[in-house]
């Protein structure tokens, strides 16, 4: 039998090429493959370019590291030397006379502040020593008068501010000291004056821990805004 020639013609109709590296059906039924193979196509690419658009683009999710989640989780009660507890709410209000007394309580009467935010706050020493911390935040119309205000308090015997643990004293457990007489620290920052008045409980006498203490806290201004 003779060999069959590799490059005989076959029937009408179903003659099929190569064309590089796809076979295509030859006559009319190869033209509706080609079309749709064509559409196909069309509707693969245009699936694809929406798949671009709005999946490719959103940004890479990257894990916050452990410890960067703790050191955002900080708030100023706890992301300074000592960590503070508050002992009640903070008290709000926009009259400044009722809460003070002293000169200052006369100073307010002829320049009115813009708003008392008032705070209280417990903290434990590394030695276990504990103390009461009073922060009291004055706003002012302008930046003089927030002056006049600071030089004014950090002078002695000329009234203060009232604290929270002497007006709420009832609130308080017995033993609590009088911030007042304890250590006083105070800053200005624009028209914004905050207060600070620490004391230990139990009658500890540690000047430069309670110092410390009462510096520390004025960043507690944040807390009361």
């Amino acid at each position: 039998m003779a060999a069959m020639s590799r490059t005989a013609p076959a029937a009408s109709g179903a003659v099929r090429e190569q064309q590089g590296s796809v076979l295509v059906a030859g006559g009319r039924g190869a033209r509706l493959l080609q079309v749709t193979g064509l559409l196909m196509v069309a509707v693969l690419a245009g699936v694809f370019w929406w798949l671009i658009r709005h999946e490719g683009v959103r940004p890479t999710a990257h894990p916050v590291p452990e410890q960067e989640r703790s050191e955002q989780s900080q708030g100023p009660l706890t992301d300074g030397e000592f960590e503070y507890t508050a002992v009640m709410e903070p008290a709000r209000t926009s009259a400044c006379v009722p809460h003070s007394y002293g000169e200052i309580h006369d100073w307010f009467d002829e320049h009115s502040c813009e708003s008392l935010a008032r705070g209280l706050y417990t903290t434990t020493s590394d030695t276990g020593d504990r103390a009461l911390v009073s922060v009291s935040v004055v706003t002012m119309p302008t930046h003089d008068e927030a002056t006049e205000l600071y030089d004014m308090a950090y002078n002695d015997g000329t009234g203060n501010v009232s604290d929270l643990a002497r007006e709420r004293v009832d609130e308080l457990p017995t033993n609590a000291p009088k911030v007042s007489q304890g250590q006083y620290k105070s800053k200005i920052v624009g028209s914004r004056v905050t207060i600070v008045e620490a004391n230990f409980f139990g009658g500890v006498e540690d000047a430069d821990l309670l110092t410390r203490i009462a510096g520390d806290a004025r960043r507690l201004s944040e807390v009361l805004g």
